[in-house]
């Protein structure tokens, strides 16, 4: 019978490894306890544990097998040793291997992984060479030489490997635009010129190659060279999905404009060409019921979704895209009948590696038990790991699929009563897809989206008055605007550090310090007369910015911007890297003022800028995005940085940082008020019982 049993187990063990290894190491934990003996158990064993982040527990198991002599048990414990970084002994196992079975392609692998990590890339190329003679077709691993071969100073070889992977996997759109980058660093133009010579060398790619890199020329806001592009991709024969590409020739904005010159003429093209769809749309122009052709089509919404960056309305916008676009969805079977209970169920969307999703994380975290059943739908970015733990035990916690039909499937199939949506028409687009569609009798979303959804089946807004203008705030919503007392959100402060880094950290000069760490698209034409001014009026100041996104194309934009317009002020304009988020706290320490850009300010930055005492100046822009920062100062009751106008803006910044008696006076201001922004438990309250309220009235409405 025992025989019978720890096959059994073994069985399972085995299925569950690849999917669940916590599990799988349950089943085979009981396999081991009832055959101590069998080698299989135990090396399964050992794998399971060592999926499971057990490593110290898992090279246990291996090095009891290896003085078993089983042969593999040596490769895995290199691994074991890996995870628990004793690399020395790791690349020791792995070369005991290797002399035995030079055959073995994982070992070198690993090996070659273990030297990159090492820093001695020359070991690392040979390991590399020597594992891609066995696995030719292994193009992750051609990739990561790639890699190595950059480090190691061989740009020219490591582009041809780029564009070999390319040629072989066309889908492989990285590998195309690190060999871009190689071949035409910081130069969009010569990167055209490449594109249209590779387009001719393989025609069978044309199409592909120029939507990628009419991708590429968005993101880096050349929008003359996107156009070109797609022009390109249409001239394909062979294109799929034509009409969506189409439309998106059609309909864009400048991610950066040079000027507001840019952004009126944009917008009257814009305007011009909705009207043309508003009359008839591109023939075939069709989602199809799988929604296997979604994607080109979901990328329409970029531009309607980087209208609050540009400071324009995006409520009419949207509202006539949101028409449109429904116009293009298959049609959508009725809601299920609502679940039988008297408990009310709430479904929340949250994309995993979105700094929004902090804001409610901690939210949902304290939620009141016993009010409602509450459904997690996780997000995962494309290729990353999914969050190992549920939010708590007594929630239902799922990962939303990446394919548009099975994550729509699994919202009905919850049978909800409400719908929470995190992000609507951010870079989230899929939040988007959701809210076209009808999930949920009650469907909502918040202050955290990027305004107002302009859809019809969004039905509330959640906000709140120290957001929101007090004179009809309700004009820049399709939604029920609804205001609750506090923000809603629950915040956590900032971790204090020990000590503030020293500014030859991150290589700044003496001086004031003025800093502006946004995203670089919040930095709108009409700020850099600001920015000028102040550096101008104070001949020690410095403007520190961060490269948010880490985009090179972008960061020489603007600085191209700021070249064209105050030249002389350009050796006092630092740009740093993307930083850690530890590296990033301490460069806040380090400000004498933090700028908050008008029209789309602060919202992480500024809660943690003030949560170390450092002051923002802010001056309060007409729609939600631009109240941020002036919320949580009304939140704490400190005003002293609130601009009512540009100059008024002008005059604070330099205060703040060329006077240190005002400036010290101000963070103690700060400090002493503004734990009433932080882990604020009654915002947890008005959220749960508005939430509960509208779902309770859904349900009424359905009955």
């Amino acid at each position: 019978m025992d025989e019978l049993d720890w096959q059994l187990q073994l069985r399972q063990g085995r299925l569950l490894l690849g999917s669940a290894p916590e599990l799988a190491a349950l089943h085979l934990q009981l396999a081991h306890e009832l055959a101590p003996d069998q080698p299989e158990v135990r090396l399964l064993l050992g794998q399971a544990l060592l999926a499971s982040d057990q490593a110290a527990d898992a090279e246990t198991h291996f090095e009891v097998l290896m003085e078993s002599d089983q042969p593999e048990a040596r490769f895995w414990r290199a691994l074991a040793f890996e995870r628990l970084e004793r690399r020395g002994e790791a690349l020791a196992l792995l070369q005991q291997v290797l002399r035995g079975q030079p055959m073995h392609a994982p070992a070198r692998l690993q090996q070659a992984r273990l030297e990159k990590q090492n820093g001695h890339f020359q070991f690392a190329i040979a390991s590399y060479r020597n594992y891609l003679q066995l696995q030719p077709i292994d193009y992750a691993a051609m990739e990561e030489l790639a890699e190595v071969l950059e480090l190691a100073g061989s740009p020219g070889e490591a582009g041809e490997l780029y564009l070999a992977i390319y040629r072989a996997q066309p889908e492989q759109t990285q590998a195309l635009l690190r060999w871009l980058e190689l071949k035409a660093l910081d130069d969009p133009p010569l990167m055209m010129q490449l594109l249209i010579q590779l387009a001719r060398e393989v025609p069978t790619l044309r199409g592909r190659i120029a939507l990628q890199m009419a991708s590429v020329m968005e993101h880096a806001s050349e929008m003359e060279e996107r156009a070109r592009c797609l022009e390109m991709a249409l001239e394909d024969p062979l294109l799929a999905d034509r009409a969506a590409w189409q439309l998106r020739a059609g309909l864009s904005v400048p991610y950066l404009p040079a000027d507001t010159d840019e952004i009126r003429q944009a917008l009257e093209l814009l305007g011009k060409q909705l009207s043309a769809y508003e009359l008839r749309l591109p023939e075939q122009a069709e989602i199809l019921p799988d929604y296997s052709n979604l994607y080109p089509y979901l990328r329409t919404w970029t531009p309607f979704c980087f209208l609050p960056y540009l400071n324009i309305d995006p409520l009419p916008w949207r509202r006539r895209w949101g028409l449109l676009f429904g116009r293009m969805l298959p049609v959508q079977p009725p809601l299920p009948e609502p679940a039988v209970g008297p408990r009310l169920r709430l479904g929340f969307v949250l994309n995993q590696n979105s700094s929004v999703k902090a804001f409610l994380l901690e939210l949902l975290r304290r939620w009141p038990p016993d009010q409602a059943q509450i459904a997690v739908f996780i997000v995962p970015p494309p290729g990353a790991a999914p969050d190992p733990q549920p939010l708590r035990a007594d929630f239902e916690h799922h990962l939303l699929s990446a394919d548009p039909a099975e994550a729509i499937d699994q919202l009905l199939r919850a049978r909800l009563d409400l719908l929470f949506l995190s992000e609507v028409h951010t870079d989230q687009l899929l939040q988007s897809l959701l809210a076209c569609r009808r999930l949920a009798p009650v469907q909502v979303t918040s202050w955290l989206s990027s305004g107002t959804s302009g859809l019809p089946d969004i039905d509330c807004f959640l906000s709140s008055p120290l957001l929101e203008q007090s004179e009809d705030p309700q004009r820049f919503y399709s939604e029920r605007l609804i205001q609750l007392p506090d923000i809603p959100s629950y915040i956590l402060p900032p971790v204090l550090l020990d000590s503030p880094p020293p500014r030859s950290d991150y290589g700044l000069p003496e001086g004031h310090l003025y800093l502006c760490p946004h995203l670089i698209y919040k930095l709108h034409p009409d700020y850099d007369a600001v920015l000028a001014e102040i550096l101008e009026r104070d001949p020690l100041g410095h403007l520190v910015l961060v490269s948010k996104p880490d985009n090179r194309y972008l960061r020489n934009k603007l600085l191209a911007r700021f070249e064209l317009r105050f030249p002389q002020l350009m050796s006092r304009i630092w740009f740093l890297p993307k930083l850690s988020h530890q590296d990033y706290l301490g460069l806040l320490t380090l400000a004498d003022v933090m700028l908050d850009p008008f029209y789309f300010g602060g919202g992480t930055s500024s809660y943690e800028a003030l949560g170390l005492g450092v002051p923002i100046v802010t001056w309060p822009g007409e729609r939600l995005h631009g109240r941020i920062t002036y919320a949580y100062y009304r939140k704490i009751d400190v005003l002293d940085c609130v601009a009512y106008n540009k100059e008024d803006y002008v005059r604070l910044a330099l205060e703040l940082a060329t006077r240190p008696d005002l400036n010290r006076l101000v963070r103690a201001r700060i400090r002493t008020h503004v734990g009433r922004l932080f882990e604020n438990r009654e915002a947890i309250s008005q959220v749960a019982d508005c939430l509960l309220g509208l779902a309770q009235q859904g349900r009424e409405r359905s009955d």
